[in-house]
């Protein structure tokens, strides 16, 4: 009798004791009642496309949502841990996540958003090296990877988004299309602007600030050259030399910034060069207010100021 109560403690000890062993491993949950499937994105155009397409039927994580530029963002040991997690691990693509051949991550839970047009990526021939924010010096890779501000692109990344986020949520399909509908009636309706204030442009030459709107030029035919300056720095002698140099063969009369630029710059630009200075933000980071869709068209009410008056 002693022996059998011994060995019925013993197996009530590991049934409440030790039943935290295997379950304790990372899990999907896709199916479960009481559970979210989460999905982990690697910029903020994903985050914003997958809550727009999912809502509340799925809980979104931008994990280097308070990194100074997610594209150069380096995830932690816990990072990792929550991805190999997650039920879906959402990439832009277009050598954005360079960081992601160093880990090993579920692939049957990752998405690359920009496969569809991936023949048409830009390589990037020349790469500079520079430094802004914490991340430290960095270049800009081999591939141009702001695919989202090419509106056409960004709908096939949302298609892309809506695919994966069916095989997570299949019971919510009616709901994901009606959701993917709308959204890509926003992005339409953005290139068709962005569309025709090209066609006021035309081929006037524009210099952008930093080697971030490769796919927008092309896509909309615009005449840009790049520089790599930073919206927050002062404008120095070896700034303006540059500017300079670059205004000889491309004489352009608008500089398109990031983020807003230093005043004393833009102040500089326009009394010495007749330089006008406007913001076209990629948004690959979460705005102080609104959201990805209230940037862009803000950015195009910039450019209209622009270029087409009232």
């Amino acid at each position: 009798m002693r022996l059998i109560s011994y060995i019925g403690l013993f197996c009530w000890i590991y049934v409440n004791a030790g039943c935290d062993g295997p379950q304790s491993q990372p899990q999907n949950h896709i199916g479960s009642a009481d559970h979210r499937p989460v999905v982990i994105v690697s910029n903020y155009p994903l985050a914003y496309f997958a809550e727009r397409l999912a809502g509340d039927h799925v809980d979104v994580s931008f994990l280097a949502a308070d990194a100074d530029d997610p594209a150069f963002w380096k995830p932690t040991a816990a990072d990792i841990e929550a991805m190999q997690a997650a039920d879906l691990i959402c990439f832009n693509g277009a050598g954005f996540e360079t960081w992601a051949a160093m880990y090993t991550l579920p692939p049957a839970n990752i998405v690359d958003t920009s496969t569809s047009f991936r023949d048409s990526l830009i390589p990037i021939e020349q790469t500079v090296t520079h430094r802004h924010g914490p991340e430290g010096d960095h270049s800009h890779g081999d591939t141009a990877f702001t695919t989202w501000i090419d509106f056409q692109q960004a709908a096939a990344q949302a298609t892309a988004l809506r695919d994966a986020l069916l095989r997570i949520v299949p019971d919510r399909q009616q709901e994901l299309k009606a959701n993917y509908d709308r959204l890509v009636r926003d992005l339409e309706s953005l290139d068709q602007e962005m569309q025709s204030l090209a066609d006021e442009i035309g081929g006037r030459p524009l210099i952008v600030s930093h080697p971030v709107y490769q796919y927008w030029a092309r896509r909309y035919d615009l005449n840009v050259k790049s520089l790599h300056w930073e919206p927050g720095a002062s404008l120095g002698d070896a700034q303006v030399a540059e500017l300079k140099q670059a205004i000889e063969n491309h004489p352009a009369k608008l500089l398109i910034w990031e983020n807003q630029p230093n005043s004393a710059t833009a102040a500089r630009l326009q009394s010495s060069f007749q330089m006008t200075s406007v913001v076209f933000d990629p948004c690959g980071s979460p705005p102080a207010s609104g959201d990805w869709l209230t940037v862009m068209r803000e950015n195009l009410d910039r450019l209209a100021a622009v270029f087409d008056p009232p």
